[in-house]
């Protein structure tokens, strides 16, 4: 069958929702369409009806809790006719008929009415919700009887506070009127219907997920002496204010709905913060969860989060503890807990493109393992050489199984190996410096074939205005895009990157090399210009000039050509 269509009618003066549903591959026509149920609206009551005639008093509540009317739910009923809103109108015998007249009309002058918001309209139709009978009167009474601005917190006696606010209907486009009260033993939470302005019990939940503006709204603590808040005080201050006479009321409701937030508080600050934004983006729906049961371990293992890097999602960070995978690479909960903020923090440390995988962590589970025995000021260091080693070993070897015989690199590729993805801690550095050489390489066979001719022709056009021979030294220039990558290679600089041969080739600097004259293919020294002025000037390593004749033949150089210097050319 499919998904039911929920359709509206008017039959001897009582308003009935037909539940239709059609079957599968059927066109929707008049005689095959099976109505599978049918609600009539009394009153005060709603009566269900089934195929076979069996009858049953209901309620809203309950309808929203069958699982076979949820198709029903956000199916649109077609009020399109004119004739059955008058029909409603004039002959629908129906409790507070007029609000659900005024509500249709509210919904943007809309002709569509679903029967989820229907349903929530008739719950909140009555006069006075008989919801408040139960409530302790001096509320009742002052939730009735005084009117408050939005977004105030009062004093109304000893031990009972008020606090206003507002959120968006899920009806229409409005705010909602919203209380809390709270007294010295509990709290109570009110929400006002937009249709009758009665006063209904809100959910501590409900009211806690949609209040406006909860997690930045701050109240005097001296407010909350005497009632049931005041134990939430201390943990929820605001030290942004001078002397700490505020409190942060949305952690000070999450503490006192949500028992993980209330425990998380006592724990460890990180660990709450991160409990907080669960709660705040509705990632924590059960109020009663206990903190261990929140992330799947014990009391006693909660401590050992102190340990870690806490990721900022939280919810993600309990879905590894609780996988299969996790638990069979890593069944230590310490060395889990790791693992997961590991992996976690790995997937943030680059961005999407470039996120750890599931099966680089699992690879990796002997590193990580060892990782996680050192002290964490120097592991934090090393997990950050090891993010990077593991993503330049991806790149390496997705070149290095894509790499052909004729391939520039392929001696090179070759030599290196295998790169493999677990190593002691104490040679992450090491590995992590070879690879990026390779990288450094690879990154450079792109440049080469795009900027080699380019850089050829910037040679033979500009090679008499800027290369220069004495009797020891020469200036010149790179033959191509080649020549740059061999220069910084041999002297084991950045020269060797990529990203001088697109500079150069754009025209960004000059890459001069200064050789002797009695080796004049060997290099000695590089040289950038930029603008007309020598940069840098770096032999091996980086290393600096200490040969004066070098010295002054560099100044030489510049003053034939014209340039300033603002690198260093000289050290003793």
């Amino acid at each position: 069958m499919n998904a039911p269509t929920v359709v509206p009618a008017i039959i001897e003066n009582k308003l009935v929702f037909r539940v239709l549903s059609l079957p599968e591959n059927e066109v929707k026509e008049k005689n095959i369409e099976k109505e599978v149920s049918r609600l009539v609206f009394l009153d005060n009551a709603i009566i269900k009806e089934d195929a076979d005639g069996n009858r049953a008093f209901t309620t809203p509540l309950m309808l929203t809790e069958l699982k076979n009317y949820n198709d029903g739910y956000d199916t649109m009923c077609a009020w399109e006719k004119v004739e059955l809103l008058q029909e409603f109108a004039e002959q629908a015998e129906i409790a507070n008929k007029k609000y659900f007249l005024m509500a249709m009309d509210i919904a943007d002058r809309s002709k569509m009415f679903r029967l989820a918001e229907f349903l929530k309209i008739y719950r909140i139709a009555a006069p006075q919700s008989r919801e408040l009978n139960d409530i302790p009167r001096r509320i009742v009474r002052e939730l009735l009887g005084r009117k408050m601005a939005p977004d105030k917190a009062v004093r109304i006696e000893k031990d009972l506070v008020v606090v206003t606010g507002q959120r968006k209907s899920d009806l229409f486009s409005m705010p909602l009127q919203i209380r809390a009260y709270f007294d010295g033993s509990r709290s109570f939470f009110f929400i006002q219907s937009p249709i009758t302005g009665a006063w209904l019990l809100d959910k501590e939940h409900d009211y806690f997920q949609t209040c406006h503006g909860l997690d930045e709204r701050c109240i005097d603590k001296d407010l909350f002496e005497n009632t049931c808040m005041e134990r939430f005080v201390p943990s929820t201050i605001e030290y942004k204010f001078s002397g700490g006479k505020k409190i942060n009321f949305g952690e000070m409701l999450a503490q006192s709905i949500f028992l993980s937030a209330e425990q998380a508080a006592k724990v460890d600050y990180e660990l709450y913060k991160r409990v907080l934004d669960s709660i705040y983006e509705g990632e924590v729906k059960d109020t009663k969860m206990t903190l261990p049961e929140l992330l799947g371990i014990t009391g006693r293992q909660v401590k050992f989060l102190k340990e870690i890097t806490l990721p900022l999602d939280l919810m993600k960070f309990v879905q590894c503890m609780k996988d299969p995978d996790f638990k069979q690479y890593f069944p230590d909960v310490k060395k889990r807990m790791f693992a997961a903020s590991f992996y976690l923090e790995g997937r943030n440390y680059w961005g999407m493109a470039h996120n750890i995988t599931r099966e680089e962590v699992f690879q990796a589970a002997g590193t990580i393992n060892s990782l996680e025995k050192i002290e964490a000021e120097k592991r934090e260091h090393l997990c950050s050489e090891y993010y990077d080693y593991i993503r330049m070993r991806r790149r390496y070897l997705a070149y290095r199984d894509a790499m052909k015989d004729n391939d520039p690199l392929y001696q090179e590729v070759m030599a290196f190996g295998d790169a493999p993805i677990n190593t002691k801690p104490s040679a992450i550095k090491d590995k992590h410096d070879k690879i990026g050489r390779m990288i450094d390489l690879i990154g450079c066979v792109s440049q080469i074939e795009k900027y080699d001719a380019r850089i050829s022709n910037i040679k033979e056009k500009e090679s008499s205005d800027w290369e220069y021979r004495t009797d020891k030294y020469s200036i010149v220039m790179p033959e191509n895009a080649r020549d740059i990558i061999n220069e910084g290679r041999q002297l084991n600089h950045c020269v060797g990157r990529a990203g001088y041969i697109e500079k150069m080739a754009k025209g960004n600097c000059r890459i001069l090399f200064l050789r002797s004259n009695n080796d004049i293919h060997k290099p000695l020294i590089t040289i950038e210009e930029v603008k007309g002025v020598i940069r840098q000037c770096y032999g091996y390593g980086d290393s600096i000039n200490t040969n004066p004749e070098i010295r002054d033949f560099i100044k030489e150089y510049a003053e034939a050509k014209g340039l300033s210097i603002q690198a260093c050319v000289y050290s003793k």
